[in-house]
């Protein structure tokens, strides 16, 4: 089968977007994380409510530049979105890492606010992205008969 220019950037984003979603499901659900409260990799902080929504953001904001930028609806959300959450990813990893002080860290929850509609706009343009390549192929092959 031969694979649209890309399809493995795109289905990395889909991956990590079903992630994002993970993450959400897991914290809105009350239950014991899956995973370590505070995890770290030597003294750097990895939580994943702020790693995975970051590194969706990078892949989305990569995709649709190489693209090429356009007026279309899903791009514009998707650039926003991204640009969004890669801002609040970046500025939560920084206080983490970079923070003296105490006190009540929101840095995860307006990370994964502006990661979910990302994650579902990613999602949502990997749906009509393959019903068009399904009409596509459908096309081609009624025109060959």
């Amino acid at each position: 089968m031969i694979r649209p220019p890309g399809a493995l950037h795109r289905g990395s984003e889909v991956v990590f977007a079903v992630f994002v979603l993970f993450v959400d499901v897991v914290l809105l659900a009350n239950r014991p994380l899956p995973w370590p409260s505070w995890p770290k990799l030597g003294s750097v902080p990895i939580d994943p409510e702020l790693v995975l929504p970051g590194v969706l953001a990078i892949l989305v904001i990569v995709g649709v530049v190489r693209e090429g930028l356009g007026l279309r609806v899903g791009q514009l959300a998707a650039l926003g979105f991204g640009a969004l959450t890669l801002w609040w990813a970046s500025l939560s990893l920084y206080t983490l890492y970079a923070g003296t002080g105490g006190g009540v860290f929101f840095g995860g929850l307006f990370t994964l606010v502006s990661a979910t509609p990302l994650a579902v706009v990613v999602l949502a343009r990997a749906g009509v992205r393959r019903d068009l390549h399904r009409r596509l192929v459908a096309s081609v092959r009624r025109a060959g008969t």
